[in-house]
């Protein structure tokens, strides 16, 4: 949701409610002997369709060189990059002060069209893009968010030419092909690896939610919703936060900012339509919800937690509204929160099976 506007996000929600269980990919490699830990920050690279694919894993400086530590992946928003994340998201002094390992992945860059003004066409000026972006489940779709033609990627200047000459990305597959890496070269928890997101970011987090579930112990977005229709096949947990000043959500509501209070989801109807209700389903959840008030580092906020699973299992999504915050991945200096701050508790106490 980094440019394209709530309304449009809740059209192809539509198509993304019902459809049916995956079997995701089972990822599990042992550990290379003699593999260790070292504290630091390192650039590496997998192949995937063939394509090199890049991320940067932080190994937290409390880490110890043989105990097996959880894995946190932090998926930056649209026009970001994994280096840009590692730098500004807070992820990376979080794994320093718990002792964990974060990764930075950066997606391709991709021609596509959004649908930017809602009018059923992605024609107008301004359109047109040339940009990071994960396939989170719109990407590529004609419907939905088409790829440019090869007449549109002709016309570009050769360096764009360049970094949008290869295929759609499966970004399915480069996240097993970093965890399979991961797991062979580092000494982790393979029941505590975690991923979360900002914007388009969390688009893929939330992905990965319902087609990882298996892989992943437990998920966290920001500014972002889910966009495909399959169903989890493990009853995976999920946090959902969102700025009342995220200017994606004010803009076709027409409001300066998104209210607190219990009766927000029902004044605006399409805040639950985009962000909670494919997520319900999706994790087998009811609608039936626990209500608080925090208050994070001086600012208010509301919380919807979902706890009642229509499968009989113990999993939950929660959906917070933050205080002022805008179109931003909260971090201490954007904003008085800082993000990883509030999910790493959140994450260490879920694990696998």
């Amino acid at each position: 949701m980094q440019r394209s506007t709530i309304l449009a996000l809740a059209l192809s929600t539509l198509a993304a409610c019902g459809g049916s269980t995956t079997d995701p990919v089972d990822t599990t490699t042992p550990p290379q002997t003699g593999v260790s830990n070292t504290p630091g920050t390192t650039n590496r690279t997998v192949t995937v369709q063939g394509l090199t694919r890049e991320f940067v894993v932080h190994v937290g400086a409390t880490v110890g060189a043989k105990v097996a530590v959880p894995i946190v992946f932090m998926n930056h928003g649209t026009s970001g990059d994994g280096p840009q994340f590692f730098n500004t998201s807070g992820w990376r002094e979080k794994a320093d002060a718990e002792g964990f390992i974060a990764v930075f992945p950066s997606a391709l860059t991709h021609c596509l069209h959004e649908d930017e003004n809602n009018d059923g066409d992605f024609t107008d000026a301004g359109e047109q893009h040339v940009t990071t972006k994960w396939a989170h489940g719109e990407l590529g779709d004609p419907a939905r968010m088409p790829l440019c033609t090869a007449a549109e990627v002709a016309a570009l200047i050769a360096s764009n030419r360049a970094l949008v000459n290869h295929p759609l990305a499966d970004d399915l597959a480069f996240f097993d092909a970093m965890v399979s890496y991961l797991k062979q070269n580092y000494v982790v928890d393979p029941k505590a690896i975690y991923v979360s997101g900002f914007s388009n970011g969390s688009q893929m987090a939330n992905r990965l939610a319902v087609d990882r579930s298996v892989v992943f112990a437990a998920t966290a977005g920001h500014a972002g919703g889910i966009s495909v229709p399959t169903i989890a096949s493990r009853a995976i947990s999920a946090v959902l936060t969102l700025g009342t000043r995220d200017d994606r959500v004010l803009t076709p509501l027409a409001i300066t900012a998104i209210p607190l209070g219990e009766s927000t989801l029902a004044q605006y109807p399409l805040i639950p339509f985009v962000f909670i209700q494919p997520m319900l389903t999706q994790l087998r959840l009811t609608s039936a919800y626990i209500y608080d008030e925090p208050t994070i580092n001086g600012k208010r906020a509301s919380r919807w937690t979902f706890r009642t699973s229509t499968v009989g299992a113990s999993n939950s999504l929660s959906f917070t509204l933050l205080e002022d915050n805008t179109h931003s991945y909260p971090n201490g200096s954007n904003h008085p929160v800082v993000m990883a701050n509030v999910l790493w508790p959140f994450f260490k106490a879920q694990r696998l099976p």
